[in-house]
C-alpha cells in the first residue's frame, strides 16, 4: 500500500499480493496482465503463480522504478 500511495501507473489495478489468491476472479483473462511492483522482485512471485493458474501475465522488469526512469507514464503522490 505504501508504494501505491506514493508512485504508480495511471490505470493499474492494485491488489496487494497476499490477497491475490483470494481476488483472481477480479483479474481479466482474455488479455495480457503485467504485473509490478517497485523494483520487480516481488511481482516475479506474483507473475509465476498467475502464470500457473492459467493467466497469461508478465513481470515489469525492473519495476515500476525502472519503468520511470526510462519515462513510462505515473501518477506521484503530491505532498
Amino acid at each position: 500500500q505504501y508504494e501505491w500511495n506514493q508512485v504508480h501507473i495511471p490505470d493499474a489495478t492494485f491488489i496487494p499480493m497476499n490477497q491475490v489468491p483470494g481476488r483472481l476472479n477480479e483479474l481479466p483473462r482474455d488479455r495480457k496482465i503485467i504485473v509490478f511492483c517497485a523494483h520487480g522482485s516481488r511481482s516475479f512471485g506474483v507473475t509465476h503463480y498467475l502464470l500457473e493458474q492459467g493467466f497469461d501475465a508478465a513481470n515489469l522488469a525492473g519495476g515500476i522504478t525502472q519503468w520511470h526512469i526510462q519515462g513510462g507514464p505515473v501518477e506521484v503522490r503530491r505532498r
